[in-house]
């Protein structure tokens, strides 16, 4: 019987013992300490029912639910006699529902979306045999920002702290190209992105890679694409095959992650009184990541199904 049902003799001689001194009312469930529960198996799915609307539809002037506004709505509408932040807590959490709670998400609406997935995934998976595979974009928006007090450094027991006033001296841009063979990364800092930026940047990559075949990934920016793009390509022989992401999913462009990167290691809580400085600290990492750490990213997505994690980052 034990091997039957997944537990041992001991829980099996305990139920024998139960039901031959008490016959079928003894193996029924006791009656159990605590409370009553208050409330009814209706009043529950009210609770889950109202939270799984936008309370503009019921005439509360928010935009997402919280527990205690939940509660009060419950209550004032007469769906349920009575009922605390915490019940509603726990009944949203046996449900796993989190009405306070919102992720960022978008939607590609690109038509010729499963054939550049496909062609972008391709080159990372496979990338051509003696042929140079580039990815490319622009990290821009980076602010040269200085606190009024310095960041506090972390002590034992205790988290650093940084001041959230700040002064703002400008910003600046990065035009940046990772191998997607070798990780290794060419970049540029400039003021604006604009087309003449972009044609800068690649007369730079060219001469970077001065020979062969050269396929470069690019998102849907409009600097990127055009007769420009094309004019300067022909200036080079032609060997540039530009590779376009699909409209909405810049994620696929590897050079995202290395931007990620740079933002986690020199960008946050970083201090800069100038522009300059931002300059010295993007192309000094850029240096030493050359130098010390380069390496290919382990991209795992093959555009056949959801992205769970689409690199593996040291």
């Amino acid at each position: 019987m034990a091997r039957a049902l997944g537990t041992d003799k001991s829980q099996v001689l305990k139920w024998r013992r139960r039901y031959e001194a008490g016959g079928l009312d003894a193996v029924r469930d006791a009656p159990r300490s605590g409370r009553p529960r208050r409330l009814r198996e209706r009043e529950r799915i009210q609770v889950l029912s109202v939270a799984c609307r936008a309370p503009e539809q019921v005439g509360v002037g928010r935009v997402l639910w919280s527990q205690k506004s939940l509660a009060g709505y419950l209550e004032g509408s007469g769906r349920v006699r009575r009922i605390s932040r915490s019940s509603v807590q726990r009944i949203l959490a046996a449900a796993d529902l989190r009405p306070h709670k919102v992720r960022m998400w978008c939607t590609s609406n690109d038509p010729d979306y499963d054939r550049k997935v496909a062609d972008v995934t391709g080159l990372y998976l496979e990338p051509p045999p003696g042929e140079v595979v580039l990815s490319i974009d622009e990290k821009t928006q980076m602010q040269a920002l200085s606190r009024r007090v310095a960041l506090r450094r972390a002590q034992p027991g205790r988290l650093g702290r940084q001041e959230s006033d700040y002064d703002r001296h400008g910003t600046r841009c990065l035009l940046a190209c990772f191998n997607v063979r070798t990780g290794k990364v060419v970049g540029r800092m400039s003021a604006q992105h604009r087309s003449v930026e972009f044609l800068g940047f690649l007369d730079e990559v060219a001469r970077a890679y001065p020979h062969g075949r050269v396929h470069v990934i690019v998102d849907n920016l409009n600097t990127h694409y055009g007769p420009r793009v094309e004019a300067w390509n022909q200036e080079h022989g032609g060997r540039f095959v530009f590779h376009y992401t699909p409209y909405h999913a810049s994620w696929l462009n590897q050079v995202e992650v290395f931007f990620s990167i740079l933002a986690r290691r020199v960008l946050h809580h970083a201090e800069f009184a100038r522009t300059e400085e931002i300059d010295r600290a993007v192309l000094g990492f850029l240096a030493a990541w050359n130098r010390d750490e380069a390496h290919p990213f382990a991209w795992t997505y093959d555009g056949q199904t959801a992205p769970r994690r689409t690199a593996r980052v040291a």
